[in-house]
């Protein structure tokens, strides 16, 4: 239940080659992997250098050169996720295997509440899975079949040494970028919704946990006991039933060793304390585990998409233009009282530059990019000075 979404997120991982392929896949997908590993590494880094290579050739022109950027900072999220998840591998490995053999234990509690709170995450995590899988590659087709083209109709901008507007050089280019662009999407929907599922298991362990500190009293509160997921029900609850607010009532060891049926002697207040501590330094360790294998890909989030929104902001930055060709216009042939107030009225306007902002409290150009970098890093550096060595 809850090793759904995982399970399709690490299959689209891995077979984009940004994982290599688990020992018990066919040989046929281990040689597969590292084929498209390569291949798609040398797909992008050509696709990179040639629209690099158009911003140096319209380097005068401000719209094509923040287009090329916004694709830069957008695909280049992408692909640098894909590197640090790539070369975390064995640390995201291990934080799966963390967060998901408690969560493992945690699923066989016969306790009714425990399983609600899984259902209703697993459906959460479900539907956000579709839906961002639906929105993504809604845009990307958008960008793709109904996007505005090029002057050689493909549908990203770049410069190449030969013709890319005859045939089949035109087609073989146009599925080349359609490719590229499908790939970063279905990566990146892997990659960030691994980040989330990661948050989101974590956030249940601790509710379970924050719950299990109110029932260390073990003459108020019986141990819950290890069973099968079709034993729920007979308790109830299934995995289509609506969220009824169930509450857990028994306390939830996240060890196996610890639910035992015929062993009563050791249940007390102190060992059920000492668990809590167990469980809570465990969690702790995991989160921190979290915070230093996500950190970095959280940065480059951070600061692609607020690239993104500022380079497309800069765009609206027009002030000066204006104002220069307001002036221009030709009022002095035409000059009347009406011409006079309208010409004035309009100046005045000019002056206040054109500005995307947030709910007026900034506005998304290229000293507010710059700050937001040097602040989100500085509160990076700041939570891995938290995390003891």
């Amino acid at each position: 239940m809850h090793r759904k979404v995982i399970n399709i997120c690490e299959k689209i991982v891995r077979f984009s080659g940004v994982w290599p392929a688990k020992n018990t896949a066919p040989i046929i997908l281990k040689i597969l992997n590292p084929i498209f590993r390569v291949g798609n590494f040398t797909l992008f880094s050509l696709l990179f250098t040639s629209v690099i290579g158009d911003i140096v050739e319209n380097y005068n022109d401000l719209t094509i050169v923040t287009n090329d950027m916004c694709f830069i900072f957008g695909t280049g999220m992408s692909f640098s996720k894909s590197c640090c998840y790539f070369v975390q591998y064995d640390q995201i490995m291990n934080l799966i295997d963390e967060i998901y053999s408690l969560l493992d234990v945690i699923q066989q509690s016969n306790d009714a509440g425990v399983h609600e709170l899984l259902t209703s995450t697993a459906r959460q995590e479900n539907t956000t899975l579709k839906y961002f899988f639906s929105v993504l590659s809604l845009l990307a087709l958008s960008r793709i079949m109904a996007g505005r083209k090029t002057e050689t109709g493909l549908p990203l901008r770049a410069t190449y040494p030969f013709d890319t507007s005859e045939s089949p050089i035109h087609q073989i280019m146009y599925f080349y970028h359609s490719y590229c662009i499908e790939c970063s999407v279905m990566t990146i929907l892997g990659i960030d919704i691994l980040g989330v599922s990661f948050v989101r298991w974590s956030t249940v362990l601790l509710k379970v946990l924050s719950s299990n500190y109110q029932k260390c009293d073990s003459t108020l509160y019986r141990k819950s006991l290890l069973t099968n997921t079709k034993s729920f029900n007979k308790l109830g609850v299934s995995s289509t039933d609506e969220h009824t607010g169930t509450k857990i009532k028994t306390f939830i060891p996240f060890e196996a060793e610890h639910t035992n049926k015929n062993d009563n002697t050791l249940d007390c207040f102190t060992e059920r304390f000492k668990l809590c501590i167990k469980q809570h330094q465990k969690l702790i360790e995991i989160t921190n585990n979290l915070c230093s294998t996500l950190s970095y890909c959280m940065l480059i989030q951070v600061v692609s998409s607020t690239s993104m929104i500022c380079m497309n902001g800069i765009q609206l930055i027009l002030a000066d233009s204006l104002t220069e060709s307001l002036w221009l216009c030709g009022w002095e042939n035409s000059l009347s009282n009406n011409i006079k107030n309208s010409l004035t009225i309009s100046m005045a306007q000019t002056l206040r530059p054109i500005e995307l902002n947030a709910i007026g409290l900034f506005q998304f150009t290229m000293p507010t990019f710059l700050e937001i970098v040097k602040k989100s890093y500085s509160v990076m550096i700041f939570f891995l000075t938290m995390i003891p060595n």
